[in-house]
């Protein structure tokens, strides 16, 4: 496997738990399926949401870590 064929399916499994309708999801299904730029532009969605949520957590530690002492 490649890994733009497991990015891929890892984009898909999260359209495919959003709150879109079956048709909008069978839209972005098929759009990240057929273009690379569309892939891209999910991935780098993604890759935004991760990083603010990494963010949080280390600082939600940072702050536990400081109010523990």
């Amino acid at each position: 496997m490649t890994n733009k064929y497991i990015a891929r399916k890892i984009v898909c499994g999260y359209i495919n738990s959003t709150a879109l309708d079956f048709e909008e999801k069978l839209v972005e299904l098929a759009a990240v399926n057929e273009s690379d730029d569309t892939l891209l532009e999910h991935i780098n969605v993604m890759l935004k949401i991760l990083e603010d949520a990494r963010k949080d957590i280390l600082d939600s530690k940072e702050g536990d870590k400081n109010g523990s002492i």
